[in-house]
């Protein structure tokens, strides 16, 4: 079923309309953009590309809108609704234009300032490498691996928020920066690796490691198995019990006075 022309004229001067409501949004956005203080790079760019989208939408309804009129007249009004469109388009083309380049004179020198930054890092890492090269011992050694420790907590957070900016100015990996943040990176693995060794070869024995101050020695016993059969159960429990009972009453009964009173009694009659 043929549509009726009429309509059809409608419904494209309508998606048409939507267009130029979508172009008016970009020169809106860019309103605000021109008087930011925090601009990034993806933004005129996004903006150019849904620029380029529309403007071929636009010219697709709008050609439509012109196979569907015969009269003169309107044929010359929609070559006036034609002009203002490519006149508006020039237009925030331009701006996008202006507003990249001032992007670009805002932040020319923040690579420079990231370069400082990574330096100092840089003399911070060789820090702490030198001071975990030449450590006191006892506890001192341990108080300044600490210390040590936290500042390169530091370093890595300033590591990670100099990254953060990089790809805002999207620095390659390759370049100087890049090449140089990696680097400081990967420092920072291997010493707090080689921190976290130096700490543990410094710290004290674990309680487990050290001898029991009372100087009980457990007998070393064979524990039997039990067969499974019930009326074996008694003998396999005395089994088990009997000798951790009579050892420890036999260290009771040693601990007792009356076993130096032989010695004592030989030693009175020796005299």
């Amino acid at each position: 079923m043929t549509e009726d022309p009429v309509r059809a004229l409608s419904n494209r001067k309508k998606k048409r309309g939507i267009v130029k409501a979508s172009l008016t949004r970009i020169s809106n956005r860019l309103d605000v953009l021109e008087h930011s203080t925090d601009l990034s790079s993806e933004e005129p760019r996004r903006l150019t590309t849904r620029l380029e989208s529309l403007v071929a939408e636009f010219k697709v309804h709008h050609y439509a809108v012109i196979d569907l009129i015969d009269d003169e007249a309107e044929l010359e009004a929609q070559q006036t609704i034609l002009d203002e469109h490519d006149d508006f388009v020039a237009a925030l083309t331009s701006r996008l234009e202006n507003l990249a380049t001032i992007f670009l004179s805002r932040n020319s020198s923040e690579p420079k300032k990231a370069l400082k930054r990574l330096k100092n890092l840089e003399r911070g890492l060789k820090a702490v490498q030198d001071g975990t090269s030449a450590l006191p011992t006892g506890e001192d050694g341990i108080c300044l691996l600490q210390q040590y420790t936290e500042q390169l907590t530091e370093i890595k957070a300033e590591s990670t928020d100099i990254r953060r900016s990089l790809l805002t100015f999207e620095v390659e990996d390759d370049s100087e920066l890049g090449l140089l943040l990696n680097h400081i990176e990967r420092n920072i693995f291997d010493l707090s690796l080689a921190i976290k060794k130096l700490l543990r070869a410094h710290d004290p024995p674990s309680i487990s490691s050290r001898p029991d101050p009372s100087g009980v020695k457990l007998p070393k016993l064979d524990v039997p198995t039990f067969d499974g059969n019930i009326l074996n159960w008694k003998t396999f429990g005395n089994n088990l019990m009997y000798p951790c009972i009579l050892e420890l009453t036999l260290q009771t009964l040693r601990s007792l006075p009356i076993y130096a009173m032989p010695s004592r009694m030989g030693v009175l009659r020796h005299r």
